[in-house]
């Protein structure tokens, strides 16, 4: 859950790297977001986008080494608060 807190909209990335990741924007997962002003929104992931995100490997799930969350350069929104991080059961 992501709160944006300003007027103006938030621009975030959140990057996910495996215990194998080589330091290159194409071995990972990188998801963009953008939340509205004054809202907080509960951003969903499915694990298959992440585990196909690296371009020549599968992403090893089981080995997850960093979550990051941040704002894009070009967010003109100043703050932002992460509520909370989690695994949800899918709908099979």
């Amino acid at each position: 859950d992501v709160v944006n807190p300003t007027e103006v909209p938030l621009k975030i990335v959140v990057r996910i790297d495996d215990q194998d990741h080589n330091w290159l924007d194409a071995d990972r997962y990188n998801g963009r977001f953008e939340i509205a002003p004054e809202t907080r929104e509960r951003l969903r992931i499915k694990l298959t986008d992440v585990q196909q995100a690296p371009k020549e490997r599968e992403f090893d799930l089981a080995r997850v080494a960093r979550i990051l969350v941040f704002r894009q350069n070009d967010s003109e929104a100043p703050a932002m608060y992460l509520v909370r991080i989690g695994l949800e059961a899918g709908k099979t």
